[in-house]
């Protein structure tokens, strides 16, 4: 990956999280904004909110990149692995239901409070089936492991409060700048089948496959 290739997949990333802010905020406080003053002030807020999440997800990335290389080379059994993030996974999803019920949720059914990590688990199962799909087969776990768990770890500040508007203004940004950055990365690093790419799928990262014809 040269720096040029990263500036523009940074930039790429940057305008998705602004994108998605901003679309994500207007629909949700569409009720309260009376004015257009009021529009376009409440727009460049969410676009720069989204340019902080943006970042965010870039940084959680490299942080899960360099786990994800630290850990198979510990382990050295990509299935070993695999089945420690899949715990993690369950773990996570059992604990911010329990944690955010424990917290809010006097009286109410826990079950309730399952909502929240089923969807962002439904999502990140989908976006790991298409970037195995793009990719090889061994990159679905580390995929639903990021998209699930690092998602989740990113949205914490607003995770801690129980104000739905600010949950999906922080947890929809991020879940579009993850999927964008997990299903995009292949095309940074190469598309052909070199030793490199065969070491990157090892990893778990999924180099693209090569194409036919």
């Amino acid at each position: 990956m040269t720096v040029r290739k990263w500036l523009s997949w940074f930039g790429k990333t940057l305008a998705v999280g602004a994108g998605s802010a901003l679309i994500t905020g207007l629909f949700l406080t569409r009720a309260t904004l009376t004015s257009p003053s009021e529009v376009l002030v409440a727009a460049v807020s969410y676009a720069w909110f989204g340019l902080l999440f943006g970042a965010v997800s870039q940084m959680g990335l490299f942080a899960f990149l360099w786990v994800q290389r630290l850990g198979l080379g510990l382990v050295r059994r990509p299935f070993v692995w695999n089945g420690f993030l899949l715990v993690l996974v369950a773990v996570a999803f059992v604990d911010v239901a329990y944690l955010r019920h424990a917290a809010f949720g006097a009286g109410e059914p826990l079950l309730a409070y399952f909502a929240l990590p089923a969807g962002v688990l439904a999502w990140a199962v989908a976006g790991a089936w298409w970037k195995a799909r793009l990719t090889h087969r061994r990159a679905f776990v580390p995929t639903l492991f990021y998209l699930f768990a690092g998602t989740l770890l990113e949205a914490v500040p607003v995770l801690r409060g129980d104000n739905p508007v600010q949950i999906a203004l922080m947890l929809i940004p991020l879940l579009c700048c993850n999927t964008w950055q997990v299903l995009t990365l292949h095309k940074l690093t190469g598309s052909e089948e070199t030793e490199e790419a065969k070491r990157r799928v090892s990893l778990g990262l999924g180099a693209a496959r090569p194409r036919r014809g």
